[in-house]
């Protein structure tokens, strides 16, 4: 692999006696900990320096990952879940975890840390974000009782450790299934847009991670808001590109496997990830996952006082006879970007709210295409005919409205 850096060229040359960086060397758990800077482990330098990642950070936030089978991915993910449900109790860290390979996972159900068990298909994992959708809505509400306070971590440095308001760290493993199933790739995009445009402030981040990083599947929009990306060995220079969303950094398919990786922020780090080794020492993972269970908690946490149960039901209406035993999906949350007033079944008004608005304009002055706007705000595409051609059309003359400085007159 041959890298560019200030002043000159970096030339990695793999070891002869390579070797494992068990999770076991790394930890032990002891002391308090921080509450104020949630992290999980990154892995280890080539200079043999730990580094964390830390999620607290404005570099990080949310983090968009990927690579192929043996890469490395799926140790490097339960790492991270096992680090954070024995480092941090359930009022300063809540999971919520989506799997729809069944595999990685599964093992995990049955902690306290979770907001819902874990999300097996592409339907659950519809109502896990649409829950945290508006989990991060009520959490925004209760920063408006408290004047100063736009994030939670200034949150947290106001009412911690009396009351906590828990980081919730979404992990989606395979997401390439989930936005390629017809029936529910709307849902799950709409409310992942939602969730990384404006959620790491409200302490919820989402980690994505997939073995075929496909950029016909997964938006542009959505790639693009993830400000820290980790990039295992892939099998194409094109997947590179897309992880590490540079067009022409295609190092990522030199590298090792098994858990060799890719850490960008503002930086590019290459780090072996940490082998948790469940198979060989089970015993020590079983130990971690028992005392996770049992760890004391001294902490009040916030609550929102949204239940998932509650919540998952509230999605779904009646079933009838011809649903085959299964329910129909209705939208919990309503749309708050436009306001429709029907007046036939194919003819309305569109009005834009302030918050359309805004949507609109940032995204613009961003330098994004009007389609993908609407795409973003509405969530709707050329495949939607007329209710697009409709909604597109009001954009486009609100933006031009603006340019002419007419903007009141929208």
């Amino acid at each position: 692999m041959v890298s560019v850096v200030p002043g000159g060229v970096v030339f990695d040359i793999p070891r002869l006696d390579r070797q494992f960086a068990y999770f076991r060397d790394y930890f032990t758990f002891e002391g308090e900990p921080d509450i104020y800077s949630v992290s999980i482990p990154g892995g280890v330098d080539v200079d043999g320096t730990y580094v964390e990642i830390p999620l607290y950070s404005d570099n990080v936030t949310h983090i968009l990952g990927g690579g192929r089978t043996r890469g490395g991915k799926s140790q490097f993910e339960k790492a991270a879940i096992l680090y954070l449900v024995r480092r941090y109790p359930p009022s300063v860290v809540r999971l919520a975890l989506s799997d729809v390979k069944r595999v990685t996972f599964g093992k995990f159900d049955g902690l306290p840390h979770l907001v819902a068990p874990v999300a097996r298909d592409a339907e659950s994992t519809a109502n896990l974000l649409d829950y945290l959708v508006e989990e991060m809505e009520l959490r925004y509400q209760e920063f408006e009782r408290h004047s100063s306070i736009e994030t939670i971590a200034q949150y947290n440095s106001r009412f911690a450790p009396n009351c906590v308001m828990p980081r919730v760290i979404c992990l989606i493993d395979e997401c390439f299934d989930l936005l390629s199933d017809d029936n529910y790739c709307d849902r799950i995009e709409t409310a992942l847009m939602k969730l990384l445009a404006k959620a790491g402030g409200a302490g919820i981040h989402v980690l994505l991670y997939t073995q075929r990083p496909d950029k016909n599947v997964i938006d542009p929009l959505i790639r693009s808001n993830f400000p820290a990306k980790t990039a295992f060995v892939t099998t194409r220079p094109e997947d590179s590109c897309i992880i590490l969303g540079d067009d022409k950094d295609k190092r990522a398919v030199y590298l090792l496997g098994y858990g060799d990786f890719l850490y960008k922020t503002t930086e590019v780090l290459r780090l072996q990830a940490l082998y948790v080794a469940d198979d060989e020492d089970p015993e020590y993972f079983q130990q971690l996952l028992l005392e996770a269970k049992n760890q004391n908690d001294p902490h009040t946490a916030w609550k929102s006082g949204l239940d998932f149960d509650e919540f998952a039901a509230s999605l779904y209406g009646e079933s009838s006879s011809n649903d085959n035993g299964k329910f129909k999906a209705i939208t919990a949350t309503k749309t708050k970007q436009s306001k429709t007033d029907f007046e036939g079944s194919f003819s309305f008004k569109v009005q834009l709210d302030e918050e359309a608005r805004n949507s609109i304009l940032n995204l613009h002055h961003k330098g994004y295409q009007l389609d993908e706007i609407v795409k973003a705000v509405f969530n709707l595409s050329r495949q939607d005919g007329r209710s697009y051609k409709k909604f597109r059309n009001v954009v486009e003359e609100f933006l031009n409205n603006f340019k002419d400085g007419g903007e009141d007159d929208i």
